[in-house]
């Protein structure tokens, strides 16, 4: 978990879940059932003239081995960068190739992982008699269903997206997909284009209300909350959805509209409040209904459904002030909630010299050591990850109850990160909790000076893509982690400290779970090892690994 997470793969993270997916062109999707469509760059819409060498081959299906007709086959090199079609016998062919390294991908709406494009792509060596290349494209498949209230009335344009798993810093959490849906006037949804994978399926909070019971003089109103299936209000409760490549999967089920209460009362603050209150109702590790409301002069009037509920608001300096476990189970015209600000988590650094000096918690000066650290959520679907560094605050400000993995950045330098501490917790080793309503101890950062360097090469050199480097270490729980890229086979890694580790180059990491000790150990007998000393320097040449082993 250490230390500097190196640009070069947290770019590759997708996420956000929730966490910040990045799309790549084409890998959009569509609502109500449409596979992805995806389109060649249109800055690459002829062959080069140079009809030096050629290379031919042909697009089947994986599953079946049936041709893939019309599939868009791009290859690009440091020379060359053109589409072209396959035919209908899934036949292609590339003319005006100079000899050398080159990647192929095929794409076709109805195939393939959108969210990992970039990574799936064939190799190839260009060169006069090379042999034909076959592109083998995965199905995708669809998730539908109807969608009901418990009595089986159709629900119409509620709002259905997918969970799946999702790596980020060579961590697996699951996070929100990039696929949705609506359901249409009978219930009905279709969500295409997936890649196999399992997933979870959740319809999000109705945003209307409806009557319990129609044509009755007061009925009480009555909302949905956000939930998933089968129709369960917590995720660990929830079924897993496992969707094979080229299939359909089945997923009707039926949610429950509860009553709304009236609710109305005081809220108070030290402060005056600067934007609405938010209602939040507990549900697992998250919360399954969110209403916001505006207090006139501290007075609110609200409709929730029955629950406890974590109430917040902000103060005019943006500090959050919040209420735990505010209990609505009925009409209740005199609720007084009175808000607290949380004192922020306390980050304390201490610098330790190779000279023998330690300056204990020293306020840094921007541009000293470059230093900044994260808290990253590691359960539920919580989204938020909270930064830090040195400044005006002196801590981590309106940090969400939940479980963190805690992440400490150092800019190129002498600095390392020698330990990270929490009252008894390591936090090199183990996650921070923030429990509701209580105040977590101090983060405790302790740099040292004397940090080593590794630098060497990885063959084959990829002059297009870097290969990503991992120095592993292991550590109680975890494998403590630094990470570099090779570009055009050169690496080097510094700020790393004095010890004993394992080095292995992969041509592609985005979705290996590397501070996974068991993930990791597989790969750890090609790996090269390393011994360093303070202030010294290691070169290593390693062998890229592919992470399909």
């Amino acid at each position: 978990m250490q230390t500097t997470i190196a640009a070069a793969i947290g770019s590759r993270c997708l996420c956000a879940c929730f966490i910040g997916l990045c799309l790549t062109p084409g890998a959009a999707f569509q609502a109500h059932g449409q596979d992805p469509a995806i389109v060649p760059d249109s800055s690459v819409e002829s062959k080069p003239a140079d009809d030096t060498l050629s290379l031919t081959g042909t697009v089947v299906n994986s599953l079946t081995g049936e041709p893939i007709r019309g599939a868009v086959v791009t290859i690009f090199s440091t020379q060359t960068n053109f589409s072209v079609l396959s035919d209908s016998s899934g036949h292609f062919q590339l003319d005006g190739l100079t000899e050398g390294r080159a990647f192929i991908t095929a794409t076709k709406p109805g195939f393939g992982n959108p969210l990992r494009a970039p990574f799936q792509r064939t190799t190839v060596q260009v060169s006069r008699g090379v042999s034909p290349v076959l592109l083998k494209m995965n199905p995708t498949g669809a998730i539908v269903g109807r969608l009901t209230s418990r009595d089986d009335l159709p629900l119409e344009n509620f709002q259905l997206r997918l969970i799946s798993k999702q790596s980020v810093g060579g961590k697996q959490r699951w996070a929100y997909c990039p696929f949705q849906a609506a359901t249409d006037d009978n219930g009905n949804f279709r969500i295409a284009g997936l890649p196999a994978d399992t997933y979870y399926l959740q319809v999000a909070q109705s945003q209307e209300t409806t009557l319990s019971q129609r044509g009755i003089p007061n009925a009480r109103e009555q909302s949905y909350a956000e939930a998933f299936y089968p129709g369960v209000s917590d995720l660990t409760a929830a079924t897993p959805i496992e969707l094979t490549g080229g299939r359909e999967v089945d997923a009707n089920f039926s949610i429950t509209a509860e009553p709304l209460h009236e609710v109305s009362g005081i809220v108070s603050t030290q402060e005056n409040l600067a934007f609405p209150i938010v209602f939040s109702r507990k549900a697992g590790e998250g919360y399954d209904f969110v209403q916001n409301v505006i207090a006139q002069e501290g007075r609110f009037q609200i409709k929730l459904p029955a629950g406890s509920y974590n109430v917040t608001g902000s103060v005019g300096t943006g500090i959050q002030a919040t209420a735990f476990g505010v209990v609505v189970s009925s009409d209740s015209p005199n609720l007084n909630i009175a808000l607290s600000a949380a004192a922020p988590i306390r980050v304390e650094v201490q610098k330790e010299s190779v000279s023998g000096t330690v300056q204990p918690d020293v306020p840094e000066q921007p541009g000293t050591i470059g230093l900044n650290l994260q808290l990253v959520p590691t359960s539920g679907l919580q989204q938020a990850t909270y930064w830090w560094s040195p400044g005006p605050w002196n801590g981590l400000q309106n940090v969400e109850p939940g479980v963190y993995a805690v992440q400490v950045n150092i800019a190129p330098g002498t600095w390392y990160l020698k330990s990270l501490r929490s009252g008894g917790v390591d936090l090199l080793s183990d996650d921070l909790t923030v429990a509701d309503g209580t105040q977590p101890q101090p983060i405790e950062i302790t740099l040292r000076d004397d940090a080593a360097i590794v630098r060497g090469t990885v063959r084959p050199a990829d002059a297009m893509t870097p290969a990503t480097v991992l120095l592993v270490q292991p550590h109680g729980k975890r494998n403590l982690i630094k990470v570099g890229a090779a570009f055009q086979g050169k690496f080097e890694i510094d700020s790393v400290a004095p010890g004993d580790y394992s080095v292995l180059a992969f041509d592609a990491a985005d979705r290996l779970e590397y501070e996974n000790p068991d993930v990791m150990n597989p790969y750890l007998s090609r790996a090269e090892h390393v011994s360093l000393q303070p202030h010294g320097t290691a070169n290593v040449n390693l062998s890229l690994s592919s992470t399909g082993r």
